[in-house]
This record gives structure tokens, sequence and C-alpha cells, in this order.
């Protein structure tokens, strides 16, 4: 076999996928009973990166869109929320 060792990198921010760093780290005790933001904070604490300030910005931000629907009707949602027929 190919012992060669080798690292990735790569320009996704793991603050944008949370959620599968910290299980990746934690597993299920990592995630459980913990938010989304949750998530972020305790990645930022064991990482020692501070959390982006994008990913901030969005921690307070308005919900601008809280509409749901079935699959099925996600085209036609998309088309009535950009005002489109």
């Amino acid at each position: 076999g190919d012992d060669t060792k080798t690292f990735r990198a790569s320009t996704a921010s793991p603050y944008k996928f949370s959620h599968r760093f910290m299980y990746a780290i934690s597993g299920r005790e990592g995630l459980e009973g913990k938010d989304e933001f949750e998530i972020v904070d305790a990645l930022s604490a064991l990482s020692g990166v501070a959390v982006p300030q994008a990913v901030e910005e969005i921690r307070h931000a308005a919900v601008r869109h809280n509409r749901e629907c079935s699959v099925d009707d996600m085209k036609n949602e998309a088309k009535d929320i950009l005002g489109i027929s």
C-alpha cells in the first residue's frame, strides 16, 4: 500500500459546515442539545479559530423568509418569492 502522508487544503470553511465538522471531531456528544450557533461557538473554542465575521453577522440577522413547502412545490415557491410568474 501507499503510506504517503497527505494533507488536503480546501477553501470551504468549517464554519459553513459546522455540524459536520463538529460531528467528525466530537461525535454525537459534540452536537447533543446544541443549535447551529452553539455548535459554531464550540468549534471555535476547540479549534482556537475565530468565528468568521460573515457568520457573526447572520447570528442576529432578521429572518427574511420563513416559508415552508414540499419538494414538489419548491419551484413555484421560489418563483413567488422572486415575483416571477
